[in-house]
């Protein structure tokens, strides 16, 4: 049984180098290409480090494969974020959480703390967390999704991936300092060959899009290759939607969703995602919303008439629920603050082009 272990442990690390070369050969430097790939490699080091701990001797080289194998929480983590999170960007706290998570890891499995019992237990529950944080950004973020092929994703990597993450925490807890049966760990390694072939599979069949960010979007409608009947029903929502947008100012209604928008349009939701993404060119609904809201209160703020009111009250009715969410979104669409927007002389350009 430990010959056969070992064997398919190595060709699961093939298959996690396999998917880490396509990752970076396919979307270069995005973010979400270079944590998949770092997180790839964790799990590669993962599946040695029971052989390293147990049986071989490496010297320098162990720590490697320990530094990558104590990673894999945080890099899971990342890797959701930059994968889903349209708006990604390298932050302090990601390199602060990784090197904490090394730190402690360290530590505990081999400086003072290594005999103290229970001590990984430390480090499943922290892991744990993390595991939690990643299902919470997976389902919170579901309804605002406009591209489809991802929407499903967040479901399978939330019940597939993160699940099984979370049930192998949760028997390392169980266990404690004892060590899983030979049979388990052979169940354990055929289940992480499993996944990771279907994320090949899966990975080599996805649209390049899917994870390089396209270019910024527009509310300019997209003409696409459809039938008669399917573009003669497009244009018409895209009509009502026009409408709702500049006419009724729909996106000023607080906490609107993509399922308010479809009923007041009297079209299925699906169809009003689909729409929205393939045609205007927009992955997330907020962001959607965002465009015309910064748009309504950038023109607001340059106008005489609103200068009695407070930025607040300006944000509070374009749609936005409180200042912070407004102010981010300002920021990454302007570039600058909403005060400093206001202060600022009037150029060439306007809210407009703010697009």
């Amino acid at each position: 049984m430990a010959g056969a272990d070992l064997i398919l442990r190595f060709m699961t690390i093939a298959q996690l180098a396999l998917f880490a070369i396509v990752l970076l050969r396919s979307y270069g430097t995005a973010p979400a290409a270079i944590t998949g790939a770092a997180f790839g490699l964790g799990i590669a080091a993962y599946l040695l480090c029971p052989y390293v701990l147990n049986h071989w001797e490496l010297g320098f080289f162990e720590l490697p494969i320990f530094f990558a194998c104590f990673a894999n929480p945080v890099l899971f983590l990342l890797f959701i974020l930059a994968l889903f999170d349209d708006g990604f960007r390298w932050r302090l706290w990601h390199f602060l959480l990784l090197a904490g998570f090394e730190v402690v890891d360290f530590v505990i499995y081999f400086g003072v703390f290594n005999q103290l019992a229970g001590a990984e237990i430390i480090h499943s529950i922290a892991s744990l967390i993390l595991l939690v944080t990643v299902l919470v950004v997976l389902v919170s973020g579901f309804h605002q999704d406009m591209v489809e092929v991802r929407r499903r994703m967040r479901t399978i990597i939330a019940l597939i991936i993160g699940g099984y993450m979370a049930l192998v925490v949760a028997v390392e807890i169980i266990l404690r300092d004892s060590a899983a049966p030979p049979v388990i760990e052979l169940l354990h390694v055929i289940a992480i060959f499993t996944i990771v072939t279907g994320l090949n599979m899966a990975l080599l069949q996805m649209r390049p899009g899917f994870i390089v960010l396209p270019v910024t979007p527009s509310p300019k409608i997209v003409k696409t290759q459809s039938s008669a009947r399917n573009n003669a029903l497009d244009e018409q929502v895209l009509g009502k939607l026009r409408k709702a947008l500049e006419g009724d100012h729909i996106y000023t209604r607080e906490g609107l969703s993509i399922g308010d928008m479809a009923r007041h349009l009297g079209v299925q939701e699906y169809r009003l995602r689909r729409l929205i993404n393939t045609r205007l060119g927009y992955r997330n609904f907020n962001q959607f919303l965002n465009h015309y809201r910064i748009k309504e209160t950038a023109m607001r703020l340059r106008n005489p008439a609103d200068a009695h009111l407070p930025i607040v009250s300006i944000a509070l009715e374009a749609g936005y629920g409180s200042l912070g969410p407004f102010n981010r979104a300002f920021r990454e669409q302007m570039k600058m603050t909403p005060g400093q927007y206001r202060a600022s002389p009037v150029t060439g350009g306007n809210a407009e082009n703010s697009g």
